[in-house]
């Protein structure tokens, strides 16, 4: 990672909870509309990648689908945790998506 995106990445970090708590939500439609169009069943595992503060992850996660979120902030990522506390079936792992070492098996 170059000099900038590190910045620039450290200062999306730094404000996990103010961006958490300023960006408007997403409009349930457009989370009922991903799901139907990917047919994803109620059985459905996912993988997130930069999941930020949990925004868009807990929309998904109150429809019950099982989530796994990988988010480079240390900030962020704690702060999808306690957003995301209360929805069993989810993960948020604190690392970089190019270090994760995830295989995905298809079948």
């Amino acid at each position: 990672m170059t000099a900038p995106d590190s910045t620039l990445r450290e200062t999306f970090d730094q404000s996990a909870d103010f961006y958490l708590s300023a960006r408007p939500s997403f409009p349930t439609q457009l989370f009922d509309d991903l799901i139907e169009l990917c047919g994803l069943g109620d059985n459905a595992t996912l993988l997130e990648i930069g999941a930020g503060p949990g925004n868009a992850t807990l929309p998904i996660a109150q429809k019950g689908l099982k989530i796994t979120a990988l988010e480079p902030g240390s900030a962020s990522a704690c702060r999808a945790r306690q957003t995301l506390s209360t929805h069993p079936g989810l993960d948020v792992i604190n690392i970089d998506f190019e270090d994760s070492c995830i295989f995905l098996a298809v079948p």
